[in-house]
């Protein structure tokens, strides 16, 4: 499933993965933050794919998924 985002045609599910590995949002992806995120998916069990995918939902970061940043997904998924 990583490997489906990181070749993904359309820019919306890179720059959503990078905005989740840059922890500290300097814009950057630093050593310890890709150590995590490689952490992350090397052991990744269905609820943490399930939380991941959350994230790349919920693109303002409020713990919820509005009907507006659905509609964002859904649309950057049939551009794909």
């Amino acid at each position: 499933q990583f490997q489906k985002i990181v070749v993904s045609k359309n820019p919306f599910f890179t720059e959503r993965v990078f905005q989740i590995f840059d922890e500290d949002n300097s814009g950057t992806i630093s050593h310890h933050e890709f150590i995590a995120a490689v952490h992350r998916f090397g052991r990744q069990t269905p609820e943490d794919k399930i939380r991941f995918l959350f994230k790349v939902y919920d693109l303002d970061g409020d713990g919820l998924i509005q009907h507006r940043e659905l509609q964002h997904v859904m649309r950057a998924c049939m551009e794909e």
